[in-house]
């Protein structure tokens, strides 16, 4: 499959993932899609504030040395206050909880504005009719959407963060032979765009085994801008080895010096492809999180999967 389909499959028709329903059929999806890649799968669900996580993991995370991770879920709408900025879990989370925040105070203003102007005139008119019982059915509209958007408000549009992730990783992942399908398995993790749970389940279910291995994490890798490989210390030696297969003139490459950063807590041997350069510190991803997420880098993809191909060579 071509990425163009991927796109129309992971970026339009599954194109939102925020909501328990979408991130479901998304899985199902996927297991089917790896299944006719002839690569085992399993799911796992974990549960973290009353809320479940589903991670798909595919491949032998046991004994293969590289470990692909890409979050599949989708960024909550965080109405243009925060914009996506790599390693930095407490400013994905910023913007989760204005979304709720949003959400939450527009229907509950909406409905006290009905309470108030609309149905509290009937309700006190004194005269029981058929328009005091038509009301309530508004009002259990307004506790029904307090309910359903009580986690924010799902983004529309998410071709970069991450569908660009999750399609690099299945084009890759397309056309492993049976050989590197022994070096290389695959994390679907989920909350990516929140708080990185899915990243402590895929530790937490490898224990002390994750640190002898490498997990290739892709972040949003479909922008504008030119990829960026970060890497931590452990990770330097794969690095020279990738450089010095081939030259890549628009790819940056640079250690992470900032051992406090998210992933960095998580896990000891790994590096990061993302699209964007490093400003003042940190990567900030164009147009994620926005209706403007609306387009792919298909450059980046073909160039991220001739990564990939390299480091497990």
């Amino acid at each position: 499959m071509d990425i163009k389909e991927y796109v129309i499959r992971y970026g339009v028709v599954a194109g939102r993932r925020f909501y328990p329903p979408e991130k479901l059929r998304f899985i199902m999806g996927l297991l089917k899609e790896l299944d006719q890649m002839k690569i085992p799968v399993d799911v796992k669900e974990g549960k973290k504030a009353q809320r479940k996580a589903y991670n798909l993991y595919a491949g032998d995370l046991e004994k293969s040395p590289f470990i692909l991770s890409a979050y599949y879920d989708t960024p909550p709408k965080s109405f243009g206050f925060i914009r996506h900025k790599v390693f930095d879990a407490k400013n994905d989370s910023y913007g989760y909880k204005i979304s709720v925040l949003i959400a939450m105070a527009l229907i509950a203003i909406t409905g006290a504005l009905l309470i108030q102007y609309v149905f509290k005139p009937v309700w006190t008119d004194g005269i029981f009719d058929f328009r005091d019982i038509l009301y309530i059915l508004p009002t259990l509209i307004v506790v029904y959407l307090l309910f359903k958007y009580r986690n924010g408000i799902g983004n529309a549009n998410n071709l970069i963060r991450n569908t660009s992730g999750v399609i690099a990783a299945l084009v890759f992942a397309e056309k492993l032979g049976l050989k590197e399908k022994k070096k290389i398995a695959f994390a679907f993790t989920d909350f990516g765009c929140i708080n990185r749970f899915g990243d402590y389940m895929l530790r937490d279910s490898l224990k002390e085994k994750i640190d002898h291995k490498t997990i290739i994490l892709l972040d949003s890798i479909g922008a504008e801008e030119g990829l960026s490989v970060l890497y931590s210390k452990s990770a330097k030696e794969h690095i020279e080895k990738l450089k010095a297969s081939k030259t890549y003139e628009n790819v940056y490459f640079q250690p992470i010096t900032d051992e406090n950063n998210t992933y960095a807590r998580i896990y000891k041997n790994y590096m990061v492809i993302t699209s964007g350069r490093p400003f003042q510190g940190s990567i900030y991803i164009n147009k994620a999180n926005t209706l403007k997420d609306n387009d792919i880098n298909e450059e980046n993809i073909n160039l991220t999967v001739d990564i990939l191909n390299e480091l497990i060579s």
